[in-house]
Parts: C-alpha cells; sequence; structure tokens
C-alpha cells in the first residue's frame, strides 16, 4: 500500500466511507488510512531568500475526529503537517510512525497516547496555549527522534482560567 495516492469506498458501505481519498469509519469519527503518496494541501511558506521557498502540505481533519487510527499516517510521505480538531481523545499505536509530517496541530486536551505513536519522527508537536491537560514535564517522546514542544492558538481557543486566580481577585475585592 505504499504507491496509493487514494482510495475510494463504496457510498454503499455500511462500515466505511472515503473522503478525498481518505478512509474513515462511517461517521467519521475514526480516520483508517491516510494513502501514504497522497499529495496534501498545498501551503505557500514565505522565505525571505526566494530561491529557497518551499511548501507545506497539510491535512487538518475533519470537526467530527475523534481517533487517529492505527497506523493509519504511516509511511505518509507527502504531508509535512497535519491539524487536529479539539474532538480528538486518542491516538493510536503507530499512528503516525515513520510518516515524513514534521508538524502536528493539537487543538484541545491532550489525547490518550498509545505506544510508537511518533516512531521515528524529527517532530514539533503544537499544543493550547496553558491548558491544563498538557503537561510537558511529563510527556514521553513515544519513540519520536525527537519532539520539540511549542504552544499555539488554535482558532476560536480560549485560555482556560485557573481557578486558583479566581479565588485570589474575589479575595482582594471583598
Amino acid at each position: 500500500m505504499k504507491n496509493l495516492t487514494s482510495i475510494e469506498v463504496d457510498k454503499n458501505n455500511k462500515n466505511y466511507v472515503s473522503v478525498d481519498g481518505i478512509v474513515y469509519d462511517k461517521g467519521k469519527t475514526r480516520i483508517l488510512y491516510y494513502p501514504s503518496m497522497k499529495v496534501g494541501k498545498i501551503e505557500p511558506v514565505s522565505n525571505a531568500n526566494t530561491s529557497n521557498a518551499t511548501n507545506i502540505t497539510s491535512y487538518t481533519a475533519p470537526d467530527s475526529l475523534t481517533t487517529v487510527g492505527y497506523y493509519s499516517f504511516y509511511y505518509t510521505y507527502h504531508i509535512n503537517k497535519v491539524v487536529l480538531p479539539e474532538s480528538v481523545k486518542s491516538v493510536e499505536e503507530g499512528a503516525f510512525g515513520d510518516s515524513k509530517i514534521s508538524q502536528i496541530y493539537f487543538s484541545g486536551p491532550k489525547p490518550d497516547f498509545a505506544q510508537f505513536v511518533f516512531y521515528g519522527l524529527k517532530l514539533k508537536l503544537y499544543y493550547p496555549k496553558e491548558h491544563p491537560d498538557w503537561d510537558i514535564d511529563k510527556m514521553d517522546k513515544y519513540n519520536a527522534s525527537s519532539i520539540e514542544f511549542i504552544e499555539w492558538m488554535p482558532p476560536g481557543y480560549k485560555i482556560p482560567i485557573k481557578t486558583s486566580t479566581i479565588v485570589i481577585i474575589v479575595t482582594i475585592l471583598c
């Protein structure tokens, strides 16, 4: 399956669906397979030295996605960036392993990660700014070659208010 650019699921299939050649469960809550040779959406990147300008190819998951399936991006060669919605709750074993993905953006709470999720990757992992579920000091590398953790502000994201801060403000005002 290393040469696939697209998979089409019969529209009468009761369990699976394909959207733009990517396979999901019928409710699009779990991505099952992103074809290894499928080219993602091309995003131009500005570079001061135009002779070295490059493009990023990306995949943005549907808002309905809750699970990144078992080895679903394994050996994916033509996307660099994956953007996952706030709804993602779990990332299964080997989901991004041995791919060319170099940036993954999480938009919500830290999901449950299985083993070998980032196997062999040199990765920039973006997580929501000041989200209490992301304790970077306790994060495992999940077999990545290297991971750089970076805070970001997903569209529409509001930084969670810490309860201790509210108590202090109320005490001062009384």
